[in-house]
């Protein structure tokens, strides 16, 4: 079988001798063969297409850990999963002009844009929802929440269940710009699934919540929080943990509302 040095399969793949170094350690790209005398690393010519694959998947910053899950899927899954991180890097980007835009504003004498959060009751049927959790920060986030949502889904569909559009996100502990924290995405579905890995089974809404509706224009760190401390006031800190509840509509109008921002409601 043809085999190519490392030197000549960085040439081939366009890998510097040093990435394939750190994928071999990484696990993401294993030599083909190790020389037993000299330790010499060799590739086959069918190897390139992995090296390829991920080299472009590098160039969009994803994480190597993620580029392991992407690269062990079928081509339809992996275009979804690849597809759903993007949208959070473009949705984390989009939250980062909205906080240019309020830097711009107190750098012109101004303040923040006030924003009157309205508290309402609202009652909600239990769900069963599948659900993993994960640690990030606040730069991170939207990300997260969004490329854990699509592995949701995958695993969903793959046993046949229906995922809903939407997700919630819990927040168990402080996520910030400093901190990094917990948080669970759960996706609500219909059908039948087992929990796979690290995902469980979980009923999600039930009885009686303060929600707050998040317009798009307000979908982001640190606007967000104002209808956060809003739920908490009307719900009491001590009813539960918050959570985001996203509806799924990403579209462009800045007034449709993009998440209910949500609290049990302790019954009296």
């Amino acid at each position: 079988m043809k085999e190519w040095t490392r030197g000549e399969f960085a040439r081939r793949s366009g890998l510097t001798v040093k990435a394939l170094r750190l994928y071999e350690r990484s696990g993401l790209l294993v030599p083909h063969r190790v020389g037993a005398r000299n330790g010499y690393r060799f590739y086959r010519p069918d190897q390139v297409e992995r090296a390829v694959r991920i080299r472009l998947l590098r160039q969009m910053d994803m994480p190597l850990a993620l580029i392991g899950e992407v690269l062990g899927l079928e081509e339809g899954a992996a275009r979804e999963r690849v597809g759903a991180w993007w949208a959070g890097r473009e949705e984390t980007l989009r939250a980062h002009r909205r906080v240019l835009e309020e830097l711009g504003r107190r750098w012109d004498g101004g303040v923040e844009e006030e924003v009157l959060w309205r508290v309402r009751e609202r009652w909600w049927d239990p769900v069963r929802a599948l659900a993993v959790r994960a640690r990030t920060d606040q730069a991170g986030l939207v990300a997260t929440f969004h490329e854990r949502a699509a592995r949701l889904r995958e695993v969903l569909t793959g046993q046949g269940a229906c995922p809903e559009s939407g997700m919630w996100v819990f927040y168990p502990t402080v996520v910030g710009v400093e901190t990094v924290g917990e948080i669970e995405v759960a996706v609500p579905f219909s059908g039948v699934a087992d929990p796979v890995g690290d995902t469980v089974v979980r009923v999600v809404g039930g009885g009686r919540w303060a929600v707050c509706a998040v317009a798009r224009r307000d979908c982001f760190h640190p606007r967000i929080m104002g209808a956060h401390r809003a739920v908490a006031a009307v719900a009491g800190r001590a009813s539960g943990v918050g959570c985001e509840v996203y509806t799924g509509v990403w579209g462009d109008a800045e007034d449709e509302v993009a998440a209910w921002v949500a609290r049990p409601l302790v019954e009296g």
